[in-house]
């Protein structure tokens, strides 16, 4: 592998991925239908620390079994008009985030860019069974998708070198319009391993250890833009498991890749009246009206919890879904917790209820109590710990549940215990917020 060197010490919890390659022909895609506010899930914060999108590469991955294609001519004129949307040069803006806290993490910029030259290679229709191996409904087709050469080369040094990429024509999810091409969600699409990409970025450990990797590259593209997601991931002896030392997302406008920056101050597509700043604002005027909050350790000690929200940073859409970043600050009478935290407000279209989420990367140990803020945590025998925050609000009783949360882990690949700070204020029932 070309100049990929690797710590041997790394784990990063809020990207931890079981990287489990399924034998079906389809992934079940994410769906710009939303679920109504009543099913957020308060305790699965993780999404929201990426900006809200549902990680496909955790966890077992299906996909629909594939019936039957047909070759298209890229003359077509459908063909064509997507076509032109993907191929040429694109250069943007580009964020390599650190998934974990350690300076032995060098060769890459923080804000850089990216360049990619796009060529089409050829198109066809695809059509799929009705069920996944599992019986999960399928969308059937048929569905167009193109094959693309691309040449990627980010100005920093971390990647440069070319793959062949698939991608689907899909309709355009709010807030844009018209038609997109997507990664395609297949066996091993959009994965490739690592050793076939230059790179400058050196995790720490010299060129002389064998490193195992793959890179996992996600594309969107429409008429006015490309947007994307760089991930190398480092893999366990097995292959079982894999970390990221680095994510990177383009354009860096603090948004996802299968998201849309919109304005604080005006009514999304598809909203009524409320703006994304109204909804925070909504959201944390419960908060701070409700506190201080009792609190209880999972130990069994008791305390109380006040909250402060900072002010809101920027938003982004996906469908009926709007992600608010801001922070919120912590403390609790018992002086162990004393912290602000970067938050995701995660509210839907008409909904009544909204969650508020954030996730640390992981944290050595003996940093952690300094960088983080809370206080009296054992961490004895722990290489990492990270921080997880949830808070679920109801607008229509102010309720309000959440905790606080420090996964510890002793290595890569064992996660110990989940000691716990939780509060609830009013119907404390809502275990589906």
């Amino acid at each position: 592998m070309r100049n990929w060197h690797w710590c041997a010490a790394l784990f990063v919890a809020n990207l931890a991925l079981a990287c489990t390659e399924g034998d079906l022909n389809r992934a079940r895609e994410p769906s710009a239908a939303q679920p109504e506010a009543d099913e957020l899930d308060v305790s699965d914060p993780a999404g929201l620390s990426q900006g809200g999108e549902t990680s496909e590469i955790g966890g077992q991955i299906e996909y629909c079994p594939e019936r039957a294609s047909e070759a298209r001519d890229l003359r077509d004129p459908e063909v064509a008009a997507l076509a032109a949307m993907a191929e040429g040069h694109h250069e943007l803006t580009l964020a390599w985030r650190r998934e974990f806290l350690m300076d032995t993490i060098t060769g890459f910029q923080p804000s850089t860019s990216v360049s990619l030259d796009v060529t089409v290679l050829g198109a066809r229709d695809v059509e799929f069974g009705a069920v996944t191996d599992s019986g999960e409904s399928c969308e059937g087709g048929p569905e167009l998708q193109l094959d693309l050469n691309v040449q990627i080369q980010t100005a920093d040094g971390v990647l440069s070198g070319s793959f062949e990429h698939r991608v689907t024509a899909k309709a355009a999810i709010a807030p844009t319009s018209g038609r997109q091409l997507w990664t395609t969600w297949q066996p091993g699409g959009g994965i490739y391993p690592l050793e076939n990409f230059s790179s400058s970025l050196d995790v720490g450990m010299g060129s002389d250890q064998e490193v195992r990797g793959r890179l996992w590259v996600r594309l969107v593209f429409d008429g006015s833009s490309v947007r994307g997601e760089l991930t190398p991931v480092i893999l366990s002896e097995t292959e079982a498991r894999s970390w990221p030392p680095v994510v990177g997302r383009f354009p860096d406008d603090g948004c996802a890749y299968i998201e849309r920056p919109v304005l604080l101050d005006a009514v999304p597509v598809g909203f009524i009246q409320d703006t994304p700043r109204t909804v925070y604002d909504r959201i944390h005027s419960v908060l701070e009206a409700r506190g201080p909050f009792p609190a209880h350790w999972e130990t069994g000690e008791t305390t109380e919890m006040t909250l402060r929200a900072g002010a809101p940073t920027h938003a982004c859409q996906f469908s009926s879904l709007i992600y608010i970043h801001g922070s919120e600050r912590i403390e609790t009478a018992d002086g162990n917790v004393d912290f602000e935290h970067p938050v995701i407000v995660r509210f839907t279209s008409g909904g009544t209820s909204a969650v508020v989420g954030g996730l640390s990367a992981a944290i050595p140990s003996d940093a952690f109590e300094p960088t983080t803020g809370i206080r009296g945590i054992d961490l004895e025998g722990m290489e990492y710990a990270n921080v997880e925050l949830g808070n679920g609000v109801t607008f229509y009783d102010s309720s309000v549940r959440g905790s606080i949360r420090v996964h510890k882990w002793p290595d890569l690949y064992r996660l110990e215990t989940y000691p716990a700070l939780d509060w609830c204020i009013g119907d404390c029932a809502f275990d589906s917020l």
